[in-house]
């Protein structure tokens, strides 16, 4: 009797999960991202990625900034199961700054 409720739940729970995009797809769609390139510095650009990601209510950022890359969240609303986020902030030049943008849903619709 339990294996008759058991395996309809598994094949639903693998099915919703199949749907989820995760950080690794964040990181895999770089190319697939928002290009800019700012007329700022590296250190300068990253201050202001994070400043935009706060106000935009992101959960806990991780910084990577060695890869020059940061990653983070928002969650959950009226309108979205949430978003997963990455920044990447790469110096041209001395003064320029190319910064990518690649957001995901946490849920695909």
């Amino acid at each position: 009797m339990l294996l008759r409720y058991a395996v309809p739940l598994v094949l639903v729970t693998l099915l919703t999960l199949s749907g989820c995009a995760s950080m690794s797809d964040v990181l895999q769609s770089k190319n697939e991202g928002t290009v800019n390139v700012y007329p700022v510095n590296e250190e300068e650009a990253w201050k202001i990625a994070m400043t935009v990601l706060r106000w935009e209510d992101a959960e806990t950022i991780e910084e990577h900034r060695d890869e020059h890359y940061m990653l983070t969240t928002t969650g959950v609303n009226l309108v979205s199961a949430g978003t997963l986020i990455g920044v990447w902030v790469e110096p041209v030049n001395e003064n320029d700054t190319k910064v990518t943008v690649v957001t995901k849903r946490k849920m695909q619709t």
